[in-house]
């Protein structure tokens, strides 16, 4: 169950549920980086897929290696660099439902399904939106047909 928990956040690191998050500012501040002022009410733009694909914290983007997210390898790397559900006082309540969510789904597929690579083993490419990661040329209808069936 560690390793799944490990590749379950590696997965959100590439893909994640939301690709950013936005904050109000509540009172008037300096940010570490570049001295800059906020003042209170600022809206703040915070993204999470530029985070997750920052080579200064994730070298190596494209590839997939659940040991990044391995107890040495969380504690080297500086707090708010993996929010796929936000972090502090306003993260995602359905957090950890949705991690459970996630483990029953790949339980059951990988139970009553035969999991193959598709297309030879090529990665999908995917529109990289600042709101979230959607996969380039798919037929969404002809998806959800099959998933009612």
């Amino acid at each position: 169950m560690e390793y799944l928990d490990k590749v379950l956040n590696e997965s959100m690191r590439m893909y994640p549920p939301i690709g950013s998050l936005n904050r109000k500012c509540t009172k008037n501040d300096v940010l570490l980086h570049g001295n800059i002022k906020v003042e209170e009410g600022t809206l703040l733009f915070i993204p999470v897929y530029s985070i997750h694909h920052d080579p200064i914290y994730y070298p190596d983007l494209e590839t997939f290696d659940p040991e990044r997210f391995s107890l040495e390898a969380r504690q080297s790397r500086p707090k708010y660099t993996y929010l796929p559900f936000g972090d502090g006082h306003r993260v995602c309540l359905a957090a950890r439902f949705a991690r459970l969510q996630m483990k029953t789904g790949l339980v059951h597929v990988l139970r009553h399904f035969a999991v193959r690579t598709g297309d030879a083993g090529r990665p999908i490419k995917y529109f990289k939106l600042p709101v979230q990661v959607t996969p380039a040329n798919v037929d969404f209808e002809s998806v959800e047909r099959k998933l009612v069936r």
